[in-house]
């Protein structure tokens, strides 16, 4: 036995195995024993002899036009139709027991190409290229009886749940992130070479000047050496049932910056997976193909089927919109492994681009990872439609090609709670802190020379514009500031209208991290010219806790505030319509006011400000508040309030990204927001009221899968105590005759129409999208509009000098808007109407109709 132990390995591989043990067989005695050991000897021997005669087969697949890779190709060996599909990149790597007499190559939109035995020398690294053919995708097939595709469809979507990673009860992974930009590949096959201009020169000269030739032959230089940018990022990210996700990006690289401050990930421009309801490409949300019902909305066509070595099915199939069928669809192919009816890859873009600033295809590789169907790779080519660059012959339109790679899966690891908190992205500020080695070992392709000189290249000119500077002032104007050296100038405070004030022009900012990180200054000065009249407030903050954005603040204001208004936290948004609303304002209080605030973010999703304020409010208009009902002459017009204030904002699972300058900014949250006012007037510090105000607000967005988005508003408001007009509600109109559209206001009501000291107000729109108008030329948004209100006020009668309405029977208006009828870049102009119904209407019909102007933000 000595002997055998000692030889076994070294001998295993040579071709004298076999007879090395036969002739050692005499060691054992037991002649069944030695007859067994034969036996599986043998079928050892003629395993491995089998396994060395198998053939590799590899190559790449391209599109013979453009060059670009081709992902998913059906690969067919034989006749009995085994065979496999090209990798997310076009490539493929097999084993065959012989050499195969033909290679079939089939791809929807492509002619098929069969490649003989006798034809190829080598089946390694084969280069196969395919022709786009007249490929209509409108052209829908009608078969007879069922479609087959259907089955399998309706199986997939059945099998949705148990084959989405995000419904397993935790993972964890790293992908590594790449995305360049460059110009699109028809771009350089349109350039003509020196060469060729100097040959279509000779036969037609007119058309050439010098500044021709090198325009052309300069930008097909560029396209072919390096690309415009270049980013990669290592990103850990951990996800727990049903919704809690963490990602920090490790480390990042991206040309032209020392310490990038931004990125551009794989999954901000699609699902991480194929299988929920509503599938989001390109920050658009469509409606799945393999959604609950998809066959009514989608026609689809079984193109191809596979078998695997593994004797699995994998079903091929197209799918589009069926014709006449409204909706925010896509078109693509679906790779359906019988394995768990599962998506194995997928191709997927918008089935109608609309002209938009940009378009997205997206490609998405699924692999088995202990049992469970998760992503392998994700695909990202966004086409800049407005990005154009030309030269004296062409027009090149900007392309960017992302690919992310995922890594290192782990499937149900434990994960703690207390790692998930409100930041779901955070970037680091350090820049790259890995070595070259570590960064190779998470590319799975290395970088090209392509991309290594465009590293080279744009870092240098990065170093020498000071890049990381600059877009360290874009992030701060994206946050409403204008950076200089020590202080951030305000955007919004330097010209402004209202329709008391007229337009008012002014200057404001405060300091900035230059100056401390542990506080800052701020102040304004403004001046009406309606009013003309000075208007001043200075601010002191100190910052206690950066984490849990804890702060102190001193105020003073010597300013103006909407009389008989209501304010939440932290309920502004950039692109909100809302705002418009006070450029109608036209009942405003002076207001001197001095406040000790203090905020924080107690919990992971409250966020919570409690202050002391004495203020002096003195109305601008003729009203006058009786002060005593018994002797009404006595009135006043000027007001001393000390408020005891706690304002709060709870929104349950909202998500932020931090950027490394430590700005937040916020996801959202698929959870009604809720928000809260409680304020106690008091007699204390020369208060003259005493009074508790409760306001509340709840919004909450609902999605359909085919009919749009509901947005729903409720708001209250409750106020005890006889109190003056500006510390009351004002009914939240935004009427004039033909004005912008506010969100959430009544649209029909007159300013400081109504009066109340309690109400409950609903706001309710539903956004169709482009549901009833969709076409390349017009697309516009069609929305529904319905708001309801209803309040009261006990005394009346303590109000002087004003016009005014109670609330108590009910106030009711609905409206249409039609957005996006014009459409200039990322701005939307359009129009609506708007009419005012119920025990408020006008008997005169015509007065109780508005007409507004839509404006809207389309990123």
């Amino acid at each position: 036995m000595t002997l055998l132990n000692t030889n076994y390995f070294y001998l295993c591989h040579s071709n004298q195995f076999y007879l090395f043990i036969l002739n050692n067989l005499q060691m054992f005695n037991n002649t069944i024993l030695k007859n067994t050991v034969s036996v599986l000897l043998l079928l050892f021997f003629f395993f491995k002899i089998s396994e060395a005669q198998q053939t590799e087969i590899s190559g790449r697949i391209t599109d013979a036009v453009t060059g670009e890779y081709l992902p998913f190709v059906n690969i067919v060996y034989n006749d009995k139709g085994n065979g496999t599909v090209s990798d997310i990149d076009g490539r493929f790597k097999f084993n065959a027991l012989r050499l195969p007499d033909f290679l079939k190559f089939s791809y929807v939109g492509y002619e098929t190409k069969i490649m003989e035995a006798q034809s190829v020398s080598d089946f390694q690294n084969l280069s196969v290229s395919l022709q786009p053919k007249a490929y209509l995708i409108d052209e829908i097939k009608v078969f007879p009886g069922i479609n087959p595709a259907h089955r399998i469809i309706n199986l997939a979507s059945e099998n949705r749940k148990i084959n989405n990673p995000e419904n397993l009860n935790s993972f964890s992974y790293v992908a590594y992130d790449k995305m360049h930009f460059t110009f699109d590949p028809d771009s350089l096959s349109e350039l003509k070479s020196k060469k060729e201009i100097e040959k279509d020169k000779k036969k037609r000269p007119e058309r050439y000047t010098e500044s021709v030739d090198s325009s052309d032959i300069n930008a097909r230089q560029f396209i072919q050496d390096q690309h415009l940018f270049i980013m990669e990022s290592i990103i850990e990210r951990k996800f727990k049932k049903p919704d809690l996700n963490k990602e920090i990006i490790i480390s990042s690289r991206v040309s032209g910056f020392e310490k990038p401050t931004f990125l551009l990930m794989a999954t901000q421009f699609q699902s991480f997976s194929f299988y929920d309801d509503l599938i989001m490409v390109g920050g658009k949300k469509y409606l799945n193909p393999l959604s609950r019902g998809s066959t009514t909305d989608y026609f689809f066509l079984l193109e191809d089927t596979l078998y695997t070595e593994r004797n699995d099915t994998v079903f091929i199939i197209s799918y589009q919109p069926h014709k006449n069928k409204n909706f925010n669809g896509l078109k693509g192919i679906l790779y359906i492994n019988s394995n768990k009816y599962a998506i194995q890859n997928v191709i997927a873009e918008a089935s109608n681009p609309e002209k938009e600033l940009f378009t997205v295809k997206i490609q998405q590789e699924y692999q088995l990872v202990d049992n469970h169907w998760f992503p392998y790779q994700l695909n990202t080519n966004i086409i800049f439609h407005n990005a154009v660059v030309e030269t004296s012959t062409r027009k090149m339109k900007l392309l960017g090609i992302g690919r992310s790679y995922i890594l290192n899966v782990r499937i149900n690891p434990d994960l703690p709670n207390k790692i998930f908190d409100e930041i779901a992205l955070e970037i680091n500020n350090r820049g790259d802190t890995l070595s070259p080695e570590t960064w190779n070992a998470y590319r799975v392709d290395s970088l090209t020379e392509k991309d290594q000189r465009t590293y080279h290249i744009i870092d240098s000119i990065g170093k020498a514009e000071k890049f990381d500077s600059k877009f360290r002032n874009i992030e701060t104007l994206l946050l409403g500031y204008i950076p200089l050296k020590y202080i951030n100038l305000d955007l919004g405070s330097i010209l402004d209208y209202n329709d008391y004030e007229g337009f008012r022009l002014g200057i404001g900012g405060k300091t900035n991290k230059n100056i401390s990180t542990v506080f800052s200054l701020d102040g304004h000065v403004a001046y009406g010219f309606k009013d003309k009249a000075l208007k001043y407030g200075a601010g002191f903050t100190l910052n206690l806790n950066q984490k849990h954005e804890t702060f102190l603040k001193l105020s003073y204001l010597d300013d103006l505030a909407e009389s008989g208004g209501y304010h939440f936290l932290g309920s502004e948004e950039i692109f909100n319509s809302e705002s418009y609303r006070n450029y109608m304002l036209e009942n405003m209080d002076q207001v001197v006011k001095k406040e000790i605030l203090i905020g924080s973010r107690l919990l992971k999703f409250l966020t919570l400000n409690a202050s002391v304020n004495q203020s002096y409010r003195t109305t601008t208009n003729d009203y006058s508040f009786v002060v005593n009902e018994s002797n009404p002459v006595i009135t006043t017009n000027g007001f001393q309030f000390t408020e005891l204030a706690l304002q709060f904002k709870y929104a349950f699972r909202e998500q932020f990204m931090l950027s490394p300058l430590g700005n937040r900014f916020s996801n959202g949250t698929k959870y009604p927001v809720f928000y809260g006012n409680i304020i106690k007037g008091t007699t204390i510090l020369n208060g003259n009221y005493e009074y508790l105000k409760v306001e509340a607000k709840i919004t909450k967005s609902i999605e359909y899968k085919k009919l749009g988005t509901t947005r729903l508003q409720l708001v209250s408001g409750m106020a005890s105590g006889d109190l003056p007009y500006p510390v009351l509600y004002n009914g939240h109109g935004s009427f004039k005759h033909f004005t912008l559209e506010s969100e959430n206001s009544f649209a029909t009501m007159r300013m400081n129409e109504f009066l109340a000291d309690r109400f409950v107000s609903l706001f309710v729109k539903h956004d169709f999208g482009n549901l009833f108008f969709h076409s390349e030329a017009f697309h516009p948004d069609f929305q529904l509009v319905n708001n309801i209100s209803f309040g009261e006020l006990k005394k009346p009668s303590v109000h002087a000098n004003i016009n005014f309405q109670t609330l108590n029977k009910g106030y009711y208006e609905c409206g249409v808007l039609i957005n996006n009828v014009l459409r200039q870049n990322i701005i939307g102009y359009g129009f609506g109407v708007f009419y005012r119904y119920g025990p408020y209407s006008f008997s005169q019909i015509s007065d109780n109709f508005a007409y507004k102007l839509t404006f809207s933000f389309n990123l």
